[in-house]
């Protein structure tokens, strides 16, 4: 892995600040015209920053150490922020010096230029706990094994793919949505609840799932905050996930149509989310502690990690839990969700309830 000590003290920051980090994420093209798809550049570091009225808001943070212009560096960041819909840049170069015109110019479209030297002022500038973190998220060794899945599983390396690109790439998060829901689904003969890779995997799945629904939520609060019965926020979630009430509705004639040619029956059942209660009871759960939510995914991501930890430490878990106890009961549901929804082995649903309820109760037991 190139500039990986640069790409470990941003992992720390981005812990340390409470924000969810995505490592080594491949840039393919939204509408490719070759026939192998091949990825056109990556982000070093992609890190979703919690926001009130959006769920997240995204940062791009580039690290090399090559003798690249720092200005021409900001400048392709600037691009990709474009391509990708990101609000902000943090532009990390391999220079002693950084010209003040180049500085100044990338904060005029959003991109911060650092030296290494400065990367350290930064985070001591802005963020209090970068030194006490103990996340198995935070530790650069455990990204490289989720890897490595892949290598060791061919059969989940397409899931891989899926975490660190194309669950990146999705046009919106509904789309992100159904397709972490699919993406478990697609692997549930190949998993299984003995191999501490697999139940990771299955978690960061967990976790991505609970990334998008964070915005789904944040976009439902601010259109109708909270619906009064279940029959308005079905209609508003079912609205959203599918692009609209007018595409909802022609997807669902067509779900309906395939449905009388294969069985020769005219009722079919409406377009839905599998477990479509099970999810409406999630989303209720989010609507109450909307500003919470998005604190969810870092739980479950953490939780994940320690799978492929030598030795497992629930600290940072346990401690994320105490500061947002809203989010630590969301992330139980959404845990259990993507089990359920999946049709994984009841091994992982259990495991998901299991893990979340004692990453809540350690703080209890230590007093005891």
């Amino acid at each position: 892995m190139q500039d990986r000590a640069l790409k470990a003290q941003i992992l720390k920051y981005a812990i340390g600040k409470r924000w969810f980090p995505q490592l080594e994420v491949d840039v393919i093209p939204k509408a490719a015209t070759a026939e192998a798809r091949r990825h056109l550049t990556d982000v070093d570091v992609l890190v979703s920053m919690p926001d009130e009225f959006d769920g997240y808001r995204t940062l791009f943070v580039d690290c090399t150490t090559r003798k690249d212009s720092p200005i021409t560096r900001a400048l392709w960041l600037r691009g990709l922020m474009d391509q990708l819909g990101a609000t902000r840049g943090l532009c990390v170069v391999g220079k002693d010096r950084i010209e003040p015109d180049h500085r100044y110019n990338a904060a005029q479209f959003g991109v911060m230029l650092l030296t290494e030297d400065d990367l350290t002022k930064y985070t001591i500038a802005t963020a209090d706990r970068v030194n006490s973190v103990r996340s198995h998220v935070a530790d650069i060794e455990l990204w490289e094994r989720f890897f490595a899945i892949g290598t060791k599983y061919w059969a989940l390396n397409q899931t891989i793919e899926f975490c660190t690109s194309g669950y990146w790439m999705t046009r919106n998060d509904s789309e992100a949505c159904r397709k972490t829901i699919a993406e478990a689904l697609r692997i549930r003969p190949e998993l299984d609840p003995a191999k501490a890779d697999h139940m990771a995997l299955v978690f960061d799945l967990a976790a991505l799932f609970m990334h998008s629904l964070a915005k789904i939520v944040a976009k439902i609060f601010a259109s109708y905050l909270q619906p009064e019965n279940r029959d308005d926020l079905s209609d508003a979630l079912l609205t959203l996930l599918y692009g609209g009430r007018d595409n909802y509705e022609h997807l669902n004639s067509l779900k309906k149509l395939i449905g009388a040619s294969q069985t020769g029956a005219q009722n079919g059942k409406p377009l839905k989310l599998p477990e479509w209660d099970r999810f409406l009871q999630l989303v209720r759960h989010g609507l109450d502690s909307p500003t919470e939510f998005p604190y969810a995914a870092l739980l479950l991501r953490e939780i994940a990690w320690g799978y492929l930890a030598e030795k497992r430490d629930l600290t940072f878990a346990t401690t994320l839990a105490g500061e947002k106890r809203q989010a630590a009961k969301i992330a139980l549901l959404g845990g259990e969700y993507i089990s359920l929804a999946g049709k994984l082995p009841p091994e992982f649903v259990s495991a998901a309830t299991n893990l979340v309820l004692d990453v809540q109760q350690l703080p209890k037991r230590t007093q005891e």
